[in-house]
């Protein structure tokens, strides 16, 4: 890797650790040069301003995070393609609300839920391929009974895991039992 590339990946490492341990007001250019042991214009040659460079922290985390989850192998019945999947997306769901918080907030001032929304927009295509995948597994095992095609609806899963994912958070449901119960919620609502 080049030694610039080096640079630029050490200033979005020292971004994101910053932004996970505290108030994003308190980020400063300064900060973060001190943080990578670097001097402060060295981050302007990056990145024109501390927005771009969150943004540009955040989008990378987004791509490792994608990379995670589709990294996870398929299991051999549908339940551990399932559970391997869904523990690996609480994993990185707790990083994201860790960064940026609860989906329904928006803890960086500077971006708004459209940009957000748009950042990771681009992600959700590879991960609703991979729900494809587990869905289908569930069809050819027999547990999902394909009544309808959900390959082509799969927003509605991702707005069904969306809404129980915030009443996780909010009722601090523990994980192995959030995970039990999405399952059974989602194989109801696919077999309906």
């Amino acid at each position: 890797m080049e030694k610039s590339q080096v640079t630029k990946n050490k200033i979005l490492d020292c971004t994101i650790e910053m932004l996970k341990s505290g108030d994003m007001d308190t980020l400063s250019m300064s900060k973060i040069a001190t943080k990578a042991e670097i001097g402060k214009s060295t981050i302007y040659e990056y990145f024109p301003s501390k927005e771009e460079l969150v943004k540009s922290a955040l989008k990378r985390e987004i791509d490792i995070s994608l990379e995670d989850f589709l990294s996870v192998k398929m299991g051999k019945t549908l339940y551990e393609s399932y559970y391997a999947h869904m523990k690996k997306g609480l994993e990185i769901a707790q990083d994201a609300i860790q960064l940026v918080g609860f989906p329904s907030t928006n803890n960086i001032s500077f971006m708004n839920k459209e940009e957000i929304d748009e950042m990771v927009s681009g992600a959700l295509l590879p991960v609703f391929e991979r729900l494809t995948e587990i869905y289908f597994q569930g069809v050819n095992e027999g547990t999902i009974t394909p009544k309808r095609d959900f390959s082509d609806k799969l927003y509605v899963l991702a707005a069904f895991f969306k809404g129980m994912l915030l009443e996780k958070y909010k009722h601090n449901i523990p994980d192995e039992e959030f995970l039990s119960d999405l399952y059974e919620n989602v194989l109801i609502l696919v077999n309906n």
